[in-house]
Protein backbone atom coordinates (compact mmCIF):
# COMPACT_ATOMS: atom_id res chain seq x y z
CA UNK A 1 0.00 0.00 0.00
CA UNK A 2 2.98 2.34 0.33
CA UNK A 3 2.40 5.43 2.48
CA UNK A 4 -1.34 4.90 3.59
CA UNK A 5 -2.79 4.94 6.78
CA UNK A 6 -6.06 3.39 5.87
CA UNK A 7 -7.44 -0.29 5.36
CA UNK A 8 -9.17 -0.99 2.41
CA UNK A 9 -11.27 -3.52 3.71
CA UNK A 10 -12.64 -0.50 5.79
CA UNK A 11 -12.12 2.69 3.52
CA UNK A 12 -10.66 3.80 0.59
CA UNK A 13 -6.90 4.62 1.20
CA UNK A 14 -5.92 8.11 -0.91
CA UNK A 15 -1.65 8.81 -1.60
CA UNK A 16 -1.41 11.78 -3.04
CA UNK A 17 2.38 11.56 -4.45
CA UNK A 18 3.03 12.29 -7.87
CA UNK A 19 4.10 10.66 -10.35
CA UNK A 20 8.05 11.34 -9.11
CA UNK A 21 7.42 10.71 -6.10
CA UNK A 22 6.13 6.96 -7.32
CA UNK A 23 8.85 6.33 -9.34
CA UNK A 24 11.69 7.54 -6.94
CA UNK A 25 9.89 5.57 -4.03
CA UNK A 26 6.84 3.53 -4.25
CA UNK A 27 7.41 1.98 -7.80
CA UNK A 28 11.03 1.00 -6.80
CA UNK A 29 10.50 -2.82 -6.13
CA UNK A 30 8.05 -3.40 -8.31
CA UNK A 31 10.25 -1.99 -11.58
CA UNK A 32 13.11 -4.17 -9.72
CA UNK A 33 11.07 -7.06 -9.42
CA UNK A 34 9.39 -6.85 -12.78
CA UNK A 35 13.11 -6.34 -14.25
CA UNK A 36 14.36 -9.25 -12.81
CA UNK A 37 12.10 -11.87 -11.84
CA UNK A 38 8.61 -10.83 -12.93
CA UNK A 39 5.82 -13.06 -10.96
CA UNK A 40 3.33 -14.51 -12.62
CA UNK A 41 0.66 -13.04 -11.10
CA UNK A 42 0.36 -9.57 -9.24
CA UNK A 43 -2.56 -8.07 -6.83
CA UNK A 44 -3.96 -4.87 -7.13
CA UNK A 45 -4.16 -2.81 -4.18
CA UNK A 46 -7.69 -0.58 -3.63
CA UNK A 47 -6.01 2.59 -3.45
CA UNK A 48 -7.00 6.08 -5.00
CA UNK A 49 -3.68 8.06 -6.29
CA UNK A 50 -5.64 11.67 -7.33
CA UNK A 51 -2.40 12.75 -9.46
CA UNK A 52 -2.80 9.71 -11.24
CA UNK A 53 -6.75 9.11 -11.74
CA UNK A 54 -9.08 11.14 -9.31
CA UNK A 55 -11.82 9.19 -10.18
CA UNK A 56 -11.17 5.39 -9.62
CA UNK A 57 -9.02 3.37 -7.41
CA UNK A 58 -6.15 1.47 -8.85
CA UNK A 59 -8.36 -1.33 -9.05
CA UNK A 60 -10.83 0.34 -11.40
CA UNK A 61 -8.38 2.59 -13.11
CA UNK A 62 -7.46 2.77 -16.93
CA UNK A 63 -4.42 4.84 -15.83
CA UNK A 64 -2.86 2.44 -13.56
CA UNK A 65 -2.91 -1.04 -14.64
CA UNK A 66 -2.49 -0.56 -18.16
CA UNK A 67 -0.78 2.46 -18.45
CA UNK A 68 1.63 2.05 -15.14
CA UNK A 69 1.78 -1.35 -14.01
CA UNK A 70 1.86 -3.17 -17.83
CA UNK A 71 3.13 -0.38 -20.07
CA UNK A 72 5.84 1.70 -18.33
CA UNK A 73 6.87 -1.20 -15.92
CA UNK A 74 6.51 -3.27 -18.29
CA UNK A 75 4.94 -6.24 -16.56
CA UNK A 76 3.20 -8.83 -18.79
CA UNK A 77 1.57 -11.35 -16.23
CA UNK A 78 -1.94 -11.54 -14.83
CA UNK A 79 -3.29 -9.23 -12.88
CA UNK A 80 -5.89 -10.15 -10.24
CA UNK A 81 -7.68 -7.60 -8.28
CA UNK A 82 -8.33 -7.64 -4.13
CA UNK A 83 -11.27 -8.97 -3.13
CA UNK A 84 -13.84 -6.54 -5.22
CA UNK A 85 -16.12 -6.64 -1.78
CA UNK A 86 -14.06 -5.01 0.78
CA UNK A 87 -15.20 -1.81 1.61
CA UNK A 88 -13.00 0.54 -0.68
CA UNK A 89 -15.12 -0.88 -3.54
CA UNK A 90 -17.52 -1.78 -2.50
CA UNK A 91 -19.02 1.06 -0.49
CA UNK A 92 -18.71 2.93 -3.99
CA UNK A 93 -19.17 1.03 -7.24
CA UNK A 94 -22.32 -1.32 -7.58
CA UNK A 95 -20.65 -4.62 -8.52
CA UNK A 96 -21.80 -3.90 -12.59
CA UNK A 97 -19.61 -0.63 -12.48
CA UNK A 98 -17.15 -2.67 -10.88
CA UNK A 99 -16.60 -5.56 -13.68
CA UNK A 100 -16.87 -2.75 -16.67
CA UNK A 101 -14.35 -0.46 -14.92
CA UNK A 102 -12.55 -3.75 -13.83
CA UNK A 103 -12.15 -4.49 -17.23
CA UNK A 104 -11.49 -1.13 -19.28
CA UNK A 105 -8.39 -1.22 -16.17
CA UNK A 106 -6.74 -4.55 -17.53
CA UNK A 107 -7.96 -6.79 -14.93
CA UNK A 108 -7.79 -10.15 -15.82
CA UNK A 109 -8.80 -12.25 -12.77
CA UNK A 110 -11.62 -10.95 -10.38
CA UNK A 111 -12.04 -12.16 -6.95
CA UNK A 112 -15.66 -11.58 -5.38
CA UNK A 113 -14.87 -13.75 -1.89
CA UNK A 114 -17.92 -13.49 -0.14
CA UNK A 115 -21.49 -13.19 -1.25
CA UNK A 116 -22.70 -15.48 -4.46
CA UNK A 117 -24.93 -13.20 -5.97
CA UNK A 118 -21.99 -10.84 -6.85
CA UNK A 119 -20.91 -13.05 -8.52
CA UNK A 120 -23.35 -14.01 -10.77
CA UNK A 121 -24.23 -10.10 -11.28
CA UNK A 122 -20.29 -9.87 -12.39
CA UNK A 123 -20.46 -13.04 -14.64
CA UNK A 124 -24.14 -11.46 -16.18
CA UNK A 125 -22.46 -8.38 -16.44
CA UNK A 126 -19.22 -9.49 -18.19
CA UNK A 127 -21.95 -11.90 -20.53
CA UNK A 128 -23.45 -8.95 -21.81
CA UNK A 129 -20.77 -6.32 -21.96
CA UNK A 130 -18.97 -8.81 -24.80
CA UNK A 131 -22.40 -9.66 -25.96
CA UNK A 132 -23.57 -5.75 -26.31
CA UNK A 133 -19.97 -4.62 -28.02
CA UNK A 134 -18.85 -2.70 -25.15
CA UNK A 135 -15.82 -4.83 -24.22
CA UNK A 136 -14.55 -6.60 -27.61
CA UNK A 137 -13.88 -10.13 -27.10
CA UNK A 138 -10.12 -9.82 -27.98
CA UNK A 139 -10.16 -8.22 -24.49
CA UNK A 140 -11.24 -11.21 -22.55
CA UNK A 141 -9.01 -13.37 -25.24
CA UNK A 142 -5.64 -11.11 -24.28
CA UNK A 143 -6.71 -11.69 -20.19
CA UNK A 144 -7.51 -16.12 -21.52
CA UNK A 145 -4.21 -15.79 -22.73
CA UNK A 146 -2.22 -14.80 -19.96
CA UNK A 147 -4.13 -17.13 -17.23
CA UNK A 148 -3.67 -19.91 -19.97
CA UNK A 149 0.50 -19.30 -20.41
CA UNK A 150 0.48 -18.35 -16.47
CA UNK A 151 -1.23 -21.83 -15.90
CA UNK A 152 0.60 -23.81 -18.23
CA UNK A 153 3.92 -22.75 -16.39
CA UNK A 154 2.60 -23.85 -13.02
CA UNK A 155 2.00 -27.39 -14.17
CA UNK A 156 5.47 -27.82 -16.29
CA UNK A 157 7.06 -27.26 -12.87
CA UNK A 158 8.50 -30.37 -10.78
CA UNK A 159 6.09 -31.51 -8.13
CA UNK A 160 2.69 -29.80 -9.71
CA UNK A 161 0.61 -32.47 -9.52
CA UNK A 162 -1.65 -32.46 -6.49
CA UNK A 163 -0.02 -35.02 -4.30
CA UNK A 164 3.31 -32.92 -5.18
CA UNK A 165 2.28 -29.81 -4.37
CA UNK A 166 0.83 -31.28 -1.04
CA UNK A 167 4.09 -33.03 -0.26
CA UNK A 168 5.69 -29.47 -0.60
CA UNK A 169 3.02 -28.11 1.64
CA UNK A 170 3.43 -30.51 4.10
CA UNK A 171 6.99 -30.09 4.78
CA UNK A 172 8.34 -31.55 8.65
CA UNK A 173 9.41 -27.89 9.50
CA UNK A 174 6.58 -26.31 8.90
CA UNK A 175 4.33 -28.44 9.96
CA UNK A 176 6.02 -28.16 13.42
CA UNK A 177 6.10 -24.98 13.00
CA UNK A 178 2.21 -24.78 12.63
CA UNK A 179 1.88 -26.73 15.22
CA UNK A 180 3.90 -24.35 17.60
CA UNK A 181 1.70 -21.28 16.60
CA UNK A 182 -1.66 -23.48 17.15
CA UNK A 183 -0.64 -24.29 20.43
CA UNK A 184 0.44 -20.44 21.19
CA UNK A 185 -2.83 -19.33 20.18
CA UNK A 186 -4.44 -21.82 22.22
CA UNK A 187 -2.70 -20.81 25.08
CA UNK A 188 -2.98 -17.06 25.01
Amino acid sequence: HGDTHLDSHLDLPTLNHGMERLREIELVPFRHVVQTAPPALMMTAHILFPKLDPDHPATLSPRVIPELLRTELGYGGVVVSDDLEMAAIDDRYPMDEVIRLGLQADIDVFLICHEEWKQHIALETLERLVMDGEVPAERIERSLRRIHRTKSAFQSMPGATSEGLAGLLRQEDDMRWVATMAESVQDS
